[in-house]
């Protein structure tokens, strides 16, 4: 090492450094001492300057530490402490459990896939059940015969009307598994929906769909319409629960534009089924119906007509359209349309007495398609 300037020797000329060599840098030394003077302030002596030769590099790290060496006491601890934490995290293992792997399902051979895609096709309704012991909703089954050589899985099964309303869906999902060769029945829910008496429209039809458990994403869809029976028994279990007052009174169970062929004579007409209901007390009587809505007539020759008892009572109406250039001010944003009334009374006494009135709800898409289909005649 070079010659410390302010020695004994007094000696203020600088060494020269040997040829070739870069110029050597001067460091001031610090001694930090933690001891206070008696004037209280800190004890710090400055030596001399130290000339300390070597090569740039060096020399440029030393100059840093040498800056480094200035800064207080606390702030080179804690950064120390800070370098020592972050080296911890980088470096210690992550104690944390890796979750596993899902295990890919292997790819069954083509032959093997296509005697699957064909099983999708053997699941078989049967028959239905009905069940209306909750206050809110009933209970359906579809009745399902696998006659597929492997177990089969019903993804979901629902219920719908003629324009989409979904009137009842399958408890659970998947729905259930069938074991091959056997027979299972699969609930429905079917809310009444008593806070929406918009009459829906047949005919009402069962959808479900058929996988296999080892791959949910391929299946086959089906279709049944519900038969009449099953439908009326859900429908005057609904008018029971959902018709208005202790009294009893009228109930619009569905409306279905299925039962009458189109009249070829009958122009800018639709006929239309209205199945009534009669609520806890029997012995009510249609009397009239008239139409809600201006720009439309509603006839029927049904009326007067003793209600049924213990079925739906259907009256065949026709409604005319005055003017197929008028605007269809149903389509005003409602969900229901109040599109007829109808009059009905108790034991048909005299017209008049007791009369009493129930609007016919019906969807404005309904009353859209009733006039777009007698327009066109």
């Amino acid at each position: 090492m070079g010659s410390v300037r302010g020695d004994s020797a007094g000696d203020d000329t600088a060494e020269e450094h040997p040829p070739g060599e870069p110029p050597p840098i001067e460091v001031e030394l610090l001694e930090d001492d933690a001891d206070t003077l008696p004037e209280g302030k800190p004890n710090i002596a400055a030596s001399g300057t130290e000339t300390i030769g070597g090569s740039a590099g060096r020399a440029a790290r030393l100059g840093r530490l040498g800056r480094l060496g200035q800064l207080p006491r606390a702030m080179r601890v804690l950064g120390a402490l800070a370098a020592a934490i972050a080296l911890t995290i980088t470096v210690w293992p992550n104690s944390a459990p890796r979750a596993p792997r899902p295990t890919p399902q292997p790819a069954l051979p083509a032959s093997t896939q296509a005697a699957v895609n064909a099983d999708l096709y053997k699941v078989h309704l049967t028959g239905t059940s009905f069940d209306h012991q909750w206050r809110d909703h009933a209970v359906m089954g579809l009745v399902l015969v696998n006659d597929a050589p492997a177990r089969l899985t019903v993804i979901n099964a629902e219920l719908w009307d003629a324009l989409g309303t979904r009137i009842g869906v399958s408890t659970q999902w998947p729905a259930a598994d069938i074991d091959a060769g056997s027979v299972r029945s699969v609930p429905l829910t079917l809310p009444y929906a008593c806070n929406i008496p918009t009459a829906l429209v047949l005919p009402v039809t069962i959808r479900y769909s058929v996988s296999s458990p080892q791959d949910l994403g391929v299946s086959h869809n089906y279709e049944y319409p519900l038969t009449d029976a099953v439908w009326n028994q859900f429908a005057q279990t609904r008018a029971s629960v959902c018709g208005a007052g202790p009294e009893g009174g009228l109930y619009v169970d569905a409306v279905d534009a299925r039962e009458l062929s189109p009249n070829s004579h009958d122009r800018h007409g639709f006929d239309l089924v209205i199945a009534f209901d009669a609520v806890r007390q029997p012995g009510w009587t249609l009397e009239r119906l008239s139409a809600a809505l201006p720009g439309i007539t509603v006839t029927t020759g049904d009326l007067p007509l003793a209600m049924a008892s213990g079925r739906p009572t259907l009256v065949r109406t026709n409604w005319q359209f005055a003017d197929c250039s008028m605007s269809t001010q149903w389509e005003g944003g409602a969900s229901r349309v109040a599109g007829a009334v109808v009059t009905y009374s108790e034991g048909g006494g005299d017209p008049g007495n007791n009369d009493q009135q129930l609007k016919v709800l019906l969807r404005p898409e309904l009353l859209t398609k009733m006039f777009q289909a007698a327009c066109a005649r």
